[in-house]
């Protein structure tokens, strides 16, 4: 995960075998590494994962979403995964 830290755009993949547990350590790991700011690690992991879980689950898999302050917006698509 990599965010670049302007960057508001987001592809949907959907990971065969990924866990709950692999994809909290992967986004921790990812907060630690870029020294993301208090507000993106100040709620607990748990909540944000339930909420990306949850946003991810209206798009298909290889939709490319973007944020712009609260509002989500498909960009396009880079196919299905399979």
């Amino acid at each position: 995960m990599s965010s670049n830290r302007n960057t508001t755009t987001a592809r949907v993949v959907d990971i065969a075998g990924l866990t709950r547990s692999e994809y909290e350590s992967a986004l921790v790991a990812s907060f630690d590494l870029q020294e993301w700011c208090r507000c993106c690690t100040a709620r607990p992991v748990a909540d944000v994962i339930d909420e990306l879980v949850a946003l991810a689950g209206v798009f298909s898999a290889g939709a490319v979403v973007e944020r712009r302050v609260d509002e989500l917006n498909l960009r396009g698509s880079l196919g299905s995964e399979t």
